[in-house]
């Protein structure tokens, strides 16, 4: 919740007390007491409203500066002069969003005194749209899993607009949302998103079931294709009636063999199953993974300093692994053009 005590309301002149009702201007963000807003009706800022334009705390700018731990840069809040890491997503001490590209953001759902509900004047009564929020629409003190949503959001990081309404609405009603990228890349989605134990397991089960497909083909099915040929006295494939006539010959294997014959497409098959299994069950399983990584990291961290930087080492995506695992997919995807 953004803290707005000390500063003076544009309207009667007064100083925010932690107690009062303080609503903002959905355009700039500019704070009031609701009394002194609804008096007047309108912004006292609307001459200046547009693109360019964003309330600012008095003599505190949004900027980079190179004086952070290491030489790194750090992004400095325009609320609370805060410092955060160059990719926040929004301040680690006040909550205000920071907008792609550096630029300031908006206030959270919610960000006023006093109230529960939120509620902005002059319209988004829930609260700013979400392509101003990079919460998507979930407030940060909110509980998933019983940790705060806003910690999950750090952790979570690239994407955050996707995935914290889906933690919502898995926790509010249990129903989640199809992941395609879980689905396409599976085991890879699972490392890319940090969840290594998880990413191992059903990357060796998937690639187990390619490369066995791939060896039953080469070393079993296609001679038996050969064989079949054979007996049906064709030396060479050249048409579709002498396709025909070599799968007349499938009839005449034993029961091993014509279990050999599917075995690869069963294989496939099987892939399939896992893709479809990850693509279903992706969502639950990171938020699982997202909430009991905060807890723990909360548990075991010595302080709030010591928790910040934990939750930025352990969060994002894995960008490396998942270049690596993905050209190594598709060596094994195309291998056999050239068996």
């Amino acid at each position: 919740m953004v803290d707005y005590q000390g500063i003076a309301c544009p309207v009667c002149g007064k100083e925010f007390g932690p107690q009062d009702d303080v609503v903002v201007c959905p355009d700039c963000g500019a704070p009031y007491h609701r009394d002194c807003y609804q008096q007047v009706g309108h912004c006292v800022y609307q001459d200046k409203h547009g693109p360019d334009f964003v309330w600012e705390r008095p003599h505190v700018h949004a900027q980079h500066t190179d004086d952070g731990q290491n030489g790194e840069k750090t992004k400095l809040c325009p609320r609370c002069s805060a410092r955060n890491y160059p990719d926040a997503l929004f301040c680690d001490k006040c909550g205000q969003p920071f907008a792609p590209g550096g630029q300031q953001g908006y206030p959270f759902p919610g960000a006023q005194r006093g109230s529960q509900q939120g509620g902005f004047p002059g319209g988004f009564p829930g609260g700013v749209p979400f392509v101003f929020d990079p919460m998507g629409g979930v407030a940060p003190g909110e509980s998933l899993n019983g940790v705060p949503a806003g910690d999950v959001a750090k952790l979570v990081k690239q994407n955050t607009t996707y995935y914290l309404p889906i933690f919502k609405r898995i926790q509010d009603t249990g129903a989640s949302k199809f992941n395609f990228c879980a689905f396409l890349f599976s085991g890879g989605w699972l490392l890319y998103r940090k969840q290594y134990k998880k990413g191992i397991l059903f990357i060796l089960l998937t690639a187990l079931l390619l490369v066995g497909a791939l060896c039953v083909q080469v070393f079993w099915v296609d001679e038996l294709m050969r064989q079949m040929a054979a007996q049906a006295g064709i030396s060479t494939i050249a048409s579709t009636t002498d396709m025909m006539k070599v799968y007349e010959q499938f009839y005449t294997l034993n029961a091993g063999q014509k279990l050999l014959f599917f075995l690869p497409t069963i294989l496939h098959l099987l892939q399939w199953v896992v893709m479809f299994i990850v693509g279903f069950n992706g969502n639950r399983m990171y938020m699982k993974h997202c909430t009991s990584t905060v807890a723990r990291i909360r548990n075991e961290a010595n302080g709030d300093a010591e928790y910040a930087e934990r939750l930025q080492e352990a969060g994002g995506v894995n960008m490396p692994l998942a270049i690596c695992l993905l050209v190594c997919y598709m060596m094994l995807q195309y291998i056999p053009m050239f068996l």
